[in-house]
């Protein structure tokens, strides 16, 4: 709530155009002359949750003179320029990036912690779709594409930035086709398969990989295609030791998002069975100890990648290969549900891994 002095003041939106008039039709839409227009929608939507339930009258009256210089104050002055603050950032770690790379070296103001920092202020910005837009349109993306490319700057400052870029492109359409003409998923790609890098920058470049292509049909296409690389990225993943299992989670993850989507084929699960079907069906039954706390994970994200891949045109293949392993598989899941010692969590993952294995079996042709 807008705080005066010692007083808590919820100030409803029909006084608040009250203290700023305008004609009629631009009263709920526009902002006063010098207010953040973001920000007089998000005070609008407040202000209405804040009026009364229907329950008592509710009297309003113009604002005082004096209240409505207040207003003005806060509105102005007191709120953050979002857009302008991620621009700074930005300039910040352009400075960053060439204090690291120009032959004179340079001063750089700001340590590797600060960074961090900033990057993680800039992924609260751009968690908003606007705001994510905007960063674009700011030029924003080709200075933090420079910045996770960069092996001269940390480790934990180039894993944020890759953090900002995913939570940029997720569900955003227009941030993606932004990323995609400025080479990201080649970028990505590259960094995902490049062994001498920090384990949290190949882990950070597969997740933005998949935010990058994820819901949009260009690149869903172009990373899945024979030529696209997209199933050996899966592989890479999913082929992977049991050390691995967060990679292979991911990689389970993102294999059912693909073959499940509206942009995918038969042709591209049959594919994707034909390489990886053993291997997930062997997570699936067996998931591997040494994955810790991923193991229930990994063998329920296992049976649910198997069940995307039967629903979308690969059953027929997968059943004939594996129609016996998956229901021992079953059946020892059966007989683990029926042990007394388990833990009412345990009892309960069990009891769900069940009905995921029931569910695809659903899918099975008839023999």
């Amino acid at each position: 709530p807008l705080v005066r002095g010692s007083r808590r003041e919820v100030v409803p939106f029909a006084v608040l155009l009250l203290a700023f008039p305008r004609p009629p039709e631009a009263m709920a839409s526009e902002a006063p002359s010098g207010v953040d227009p973001v920000m007089w929608k998000a005070l609008l939507k407040w202000s209405l949750q804040q009026q009364n339930d229907g329950t008592h009258q509710t009297e309003f009256k113009a604002m005082s003179a004096e209240n409505k210089a207040w207003l003005e104050e806060v509105m102005r002055d007191g709120v953050v320029d979002l857009v302008a603050r991620a621009g700074e950032i930005i300039d910040m770690f352009r400075g960053a990036l060439a204090s690291k790379t120009s032959a004179e070296g340079g001063e750089q103001e700001e340590g590797a912690e600060d960074l961090v920092a900033l990057a993680e202020e800039l992924e609260d910005i751009v968690d908003q779709i606007d705001f994510a837009k905007s960063l674009v349109q700011i030029g924003g993306v080709g200075p933090l594409l420079q910045v996770v490319q960069c092996k001269a700057m940390d480790a934990p400052v180039r894993a944020g930035v890759l953090s900002v870029l995913k939570t940029v492109v997720q569900n955003n359409p227009f941030a993606q086709d932004a990323l995609h003409q400025s080479g990201a998923l080649k970028l990505f790609m590259d960094l995902f398969y490049d062994a001498t890098d920090a384990p949290s920058i190949r882990t950070g470049a597969l997740g933005a990989i998949s935010c990058l292509v994820r819901g949009h049909s260009g690149l869903e296409s172009a990373f899945t295609a024979p030529e696209g690389g997209g199933v050996d990225v899966l592989a890479a993943c999913i082929e992977s030791s049991g050390e691995d299992a967060q990679r292979q989670t991911k990689g389970l993850f993102l294999l059912r998002a693909l073959v499940s989507s509206d942009f995918s084929t038969p042709e591209l699960a049959r594919r994707v069975n034909d390489r990886l079907g053993d291997r997930i069906v062997e997570l699936a039954a067996n998931p591997s100890p040494d994955a810790g706390s991923f193991s229930v994970d990994l063998g329920d994200k296992a049976i649910e990648a198997l069940t995307a891949l039967a629903a979308s045109g690969a059953a027929e293949p997968l059943f004939a290969g594996h129609r016996t392993a998956i229901a021992a598989a079953r059946a020892s899941t059966q007989t683990a549900s029926g042990n007394q010692d388990l833990s009412e969590d345990e009892r309960q993952a069990t009891a769900d891994r069940l009905a995921l294995w029931d569910a695809l079996l659903q899918l099975a042709p008839s023999e």
